[in-house]
């Protein structure tokens, strides 16, 4: 499930050359489509890094350009995954770096597209390392000594988060996925609600989604950035009572922004 695929590739006419990793369920005709990624590039410098499945729904998750390789040189294609996180890299320039957790494991492949010719040389395949586990367990506030609570282990989206007496709840128990969002029980996510980006926005938690809204950078220092806004999670008021509730305010180095672990 965690590889790098790569091979060179020459163009012999117009179209396009791709590579193909976690190839799963393949759904032959009427529609054929692959459980799989596809890394794609096109004579004209255009590429695409995209998931499609058995329905033949292409999704894509990032596409650009690079120099034209036009016809009659070789260049190189390599994915890599790692968890959910997926590399790209054309030749020796990674063209994207991206999260996506819908297929986990599957075989390679190469491809290209109808009745255009095309070559492929030293494909490799290569084990890779997978992620760490996520970082797990409660988070405290500095200024406190209080834990990042969901008020009285609610699961209902838009839940404004707290501070609480630490007490080893499951409303407390918080971890950091390589995505960056902070998932507390199986599957809610610390959210700035309505992908606000104004100081004193609202943090609650939500359906984790994968939007940057639910991203967050947990740094040395112990502040914990919204990717979105900016902004620092934040005890609103420097407040140190049960209750006080959660914003994301202007990073001021304030104590009351601070967490551990």
């Amino acid at each position: 499930s965690n590889y790098s695929v790569s091979s060179d590739v020459l163009l012999e006419q117009a179209g396009y050359v791709e590579i193909i990793g976690r190839a799963g369920t393949q759904h032959a005709f009427g529609p054929a489509g692959l459980n799989a990624y596809y890394l794609r590039l096109s004579n004209t410098g255009a590429w695409s890094l995209f998931r499609n499945d058995v329905s033949n729904t292409n999704v894509v998750l990032r596409s650009g350009s690079v120099t034209a390789p036009g016809t009659g040189t070789w260049h190189k294609l390599t994915l890599t995954f790692s968890g959910t996180t997926i590399t790209a890299v054309i030749d020796t320039t990674t063209v994207a770096t991206i999260t996506d957790t819908v297929w986990s494991v599957g075989q390679v492949g190469i491809g290209t597209s109808q009745s255009e010719t095309a070559q492929f040389d030293n494909l490799s395949i290569v084990a890779v390392a997978g992620p760490p586990p996520p970082i797990s367990g409660p988070l405290v506030g500095v200024q406190s000594g209080r834990c990042l609570d969901v008020p009285n282990v609610s699961m209902v989206n838009g839940t404004q988060v707290e501070i609480w007496d630490c007490n080893g709840g499951s409303n407390q128990q918080w971890t950091q996925l390589s995505g960056g969002a902070l998932r507390v029980y199986t599957n809610k996510c610390l959210d700035v609600i309505g992908h606000a980006t104004a100081p004193g926005s609202k943090v609650a938690i939500w359906d984790c989604n994968g939007g940057a809204n639910q991203q967050w950078r947990v740094n040395t220092d112990g502040t914990i950035v919204g990717v979105e806004s900016g902004l620092c999670l934040d005890v609103i008021g420097q407040g140190t009572a049960n209750g006080t509730l959660i914003d994301v305010f202007t990073c001021n180095g304030g104590v009351n922004q601070r967490w551990s672990r």
